[in-house]
């Protein structure tokens, strides 16, 4: 096959001439054109920086802004702004209960803590107090003479009165100070606690040490079931059995309100 190559003009000065049927100048008019959109576009840009600066010198201007402005575009922007505000409103909200409910969650772990750490230790009421007494050997006594359980100073970490020295009640008889121990282990601790029935027929009575959140909460619920109803406390959790032989078990104040609400 023969390829031909299309002929082209050369003129004197041998060089190629524009393709046959083809203007080798530029489109006539083309930078007329292009001048006039260049022009265009620098007056819309002035424009756009006039108008820019007219409203800003509006908004400074406050007595403008007062008579003209607020009132025309009140109606418009106050649905806006006040959808905006109830929205951040909203968000707030949400992180306070957020916080709220980690609070709680905080200080009930943190009571729960406490509560512990008072497992080993009871309240004895209605010993008499003497002056230069041991304490010790007081709870000693009392286990062995009264609740038939074996109990030496040995497992008593440490005891003492407490509360305000020579308090006397409304006839003038002096009030015997109540005697707080810490045994060294939980098993000793448990045997006089659950011995303290055997006491009914005396003036003696051993209780829990509970904080004083615990204590609270167990006059809340004495309050609610008074007697004939039997109310006791079990490693700082508060147990009722009603008449009707119901069993309630109390930990919290939260378990408190659910057990209010859903009676």
């Amino acid at each position: 096959m023969v390829v031909t190559r299309r002929s082209e003009q050369v003129d004197s000065t041998d060089n190629p001439a524009a393709p046959i049927g083809l203007d080798s100048g530029k489109p006539e008019g083309l930078g007329e054109r292009a001048q006039q959109k260049a022009t265009t576009k620098s007056q819309r840009i002035d424009e756009l920086n006039s108008i820019v600066e007219a409203i800003v010198q509006a908004f400074s201007d406050k007595r403008l802004v007062e008579e003209r402005l607020a009132p025309a575009l009140g109606p418009v922007l106050a649905p806006a702004l006040h959808s905006c505000f109830m929205m951040e409103l909203q968000k707030r909200d949400t992180k306070i209960q957020q916080l709220e409910s980690k609070l709680l969650k905080a200080e009930a772990r943190v009571e729960d803590l406490e509560q512990y750490s008072r497992r080993n230790c009871l309240v004895i009421h209605g010993i008499k107090e003497n002056i230069n007494e041991d304490t010790d050997q007081i709870i000693s006594k009392l286990g062995k003479e009264k609740l038939d359980v074996d109990i030496t100073p040995d497992n008593i970490d440490r005891s003492h009165r407490i509360g305000v020295r020579g308090r006397v009640d409304r006839n003038g008889h002096p009030i015997h100070r109540p005697i707080i121990a810490k045994f060294t282990t939980y098993g000793p601790r448990s045997r006089i606690y659950e011995a303290r029935s055997k006491l009914k027929s005396t003036s003696i009575y051993i209780h829990e040490n509970l904080t004083s959140e615990r204590q609270k909460l167990l006059r809340k619920v004495k309050e609610k079931y008074p007697t004939p109803n039997k109310i006791w406390t079990q490693d700082g959790k508060i147990k009722v059995k009603t008449t009707s032989n119901n069993k309630i078990v109390i930990s919290s104040e939260s378990d408190w309100e659910k057990h209010k609400q859903s009676t």
